[in-house]
């Protein structure tokens, strides 16, 4: 992850903090893989309901449902179960690839900086190819506006 100055770093940090400590206490229960299970169990079950209704001589349901809900249903789980899943590292840098965890300003205002957090694949996904296209979207309007110094190095 990057950042351009202090103050987005230390936002930045506050977020990615919170993000794995909310990750940490709702994976932590037993319970919430039970939860996990049941809902799928749910869905699979009004979902082959649904199915194998259209083939019922007596109607039993007015809605019928195709063969995609089940791997629509699994993709969902699927798609949730990773975003629980801690697997991934991430640190925050400035955009000359520096880490910020050791900036005075970082360590004033958040005590217990760590130099990376545990975040899931997904949002580690997602928060990476934003940064990249945003990187790359600050060096064309750089090299298209700069006059005599570029404005991301010295402002």
């Amino acid at each position: 992850m990057f950042s351009s100055d202090a103050y987005e770093a230390f936002y930045v940090y506050i977020g990615t903090f919170l993000h794995e400590a909310s990750i940490q206490i709702i994976t932590s229960q037993s319970f919430l893989i039970a939860l996990m299970v049941l809902l799928l169990g749910w869905f699979f079950l009004s979902s082959s309901w649904s199915y194998f209704s259209k083939f019922s001589p007596f109607g039993l349901s007015s809605k019928s449902a195709g063969l995609g809900v089940f791997f629509k249903v699994m993709a969902c789980f699927l798609i949730g179960m990773s975003l629980l899943k801690v697997n991934t590292r991430t640190e925050i840098k400035n955009p000359t690839r520096v880490s910020w965890h050791d900036n005075k300003f970082i360590e004033l205002n958040f005590p217990r900086v760590e130099r990376s957090y545990s975040v899931s694949f997904l949002f580690d996904l997602m928060t990476s190819s934003a940064e990249e296209v945003a990187h790359f979207a600050n060096q064309v309007i750089d090299n298209l506006f700069k006059k005599t110094n570029s404005q991301l190095d010295a402002p």
